[in-house]
């Protein structure tokens, strides 16, 4: 009986937690998952290690049945009863073995559904209705980087086959729920994974060829723009009557901000012509407009800011006027 005597005093739960958790044994006596957790330590349960030790304790039920008798036997002068003790050890054994289980389910959950949510994120990806050919290009890239991505989630659900290996070899009766869950990360997601990058290849051809010719009739009513743009610098020859300095002022910046617009439009034209395949339009003629503006805004800039802080500058005590203020402001 005194083989017995560790099991009975056995923590049962810090016991499981020690076969489940190899890097308990390599933390300490003491460890814990939850201490380990707590510190940010990465805690992964081994299937292998699982399997050995359920089968070193089904083992250890079946060799109860014959090391220690079911009736009484003679010891000595008495008669006694192994019972109890048969019972008492065999309740241990079946709580570790249940434990073992029950670890190992929890692990194959938590596992699982962490596969599944990444499945879930990457047909969200695939399911994505692309507003632009940007956008186009992008799931491209990841139709053509999926044989690499789905043989990395093939991994990671071989790991959990790895876990299920080991119910399996048990005869583990799971539950419908477990046996369903199994069957989508094993084959439906992956089909299904599958089959919407075969379908979305020709939505994304269709797609181009629709992006590409909404871009040749922006780009024709871009020249346009430009066009009625060169016009409008040209008019700010006859611009001088200071009585009006706050509308020119306004117009002013109305055409630098048409400017900058159009110069960001024709970064974006050159950038999706890269993508479609063309040549790129440059443009010459926004650059033309921005040396033929600069010094029309420069000087209308400067007699807006006379006008607004002449009085200040020309009529305040010189201790009272902030030099790098004004510095800031007139070069502003």
């Amino acid at each position: 009986f005194k083989t017995y005597e560790p099991l009975l005093n056995l923590d049962v739960e810090y016991y499981l937690d020690k076969c489940c958790y190899p890097i308990l044994e390599q933390t300490g006596p003491d460890a814990t998952v939850k201490e380990l957790l707590d510190a940010g330590e990465e805690v992964i349960l081994d299937p292998s290690a699982v399997a050995a030790k359920l089968g070193d304790h089904l083992e250890a039920i079946e060799k109860l049945a014959t090391d220690v008798p079911s009736q009484k036997v003679p010891v000595g002068c008495f008669l006694v009863d192994a019972t109890p003790v048969k019972g008492a050890v065999l309740k241990v054994q079946e709580a570790i073995v249940q434990g073992l289980y029950a670890r190992l389910l929890a692990a194959i959950g938590e596992l699982s559904q962490t596969q599944v949510k990444a499945y879930q994120a990457l047909m969200d990806q695939l399911m994505h209705d692309c507003e632009n050919v940007e956008e186009v290009e992008k799931l491209e890239n990841l139709c053509k980087d999926m044989p690499l991505k789905m043989a990395g989630m093939d991994g990671d659900t071989r790991g959990i086959e790895d876990h299920w290996e080991v119910l399996d070899e048990r005869l583990f009766n799971a539950s419908a729920k477990e046996l369903s869950l199994r069957y989508e990360i094993v084959y439906n997601w992956p089909i299904l994974i599958s089959e919407r990058a075969e379908v979305l290849k020709t939505v994304l051809e269709n797609k181009r060829g629709e992006f590409l010719d909404e871009m040749h009739g922006e780009q024709e009513q871009f020249e346009a723009v430009l066009g009625d743009l060169a016009e409008e610098v040209k008019s700010l020859k006859g611009y001088g009557d200071m009585s009006k300095i706050k509308a020119i002022s306004v117009h002013i910046k109305s055409i630098a901000a048409k400017i900058k617009d159009s110069s960001d439009k024709s970064m974006k034209f050159m950038s999706r012509q890269t993508i479609f395949g063309e040549s790129v339009t440059e443009y010459p003629i926004l650059g033309t407009l921005q040396k033929e503006f600069g010094p029309y805004q420069d000087l209308w800039s400067g007699v807006e800011k006379w006008t607004t802080y002449r009085d200040d500058w020309l009529n305040l005590p010189l201790s009272q006027l902030d030099a790098e203020a004004i510095d800031k402001d007139a070069n502003a």
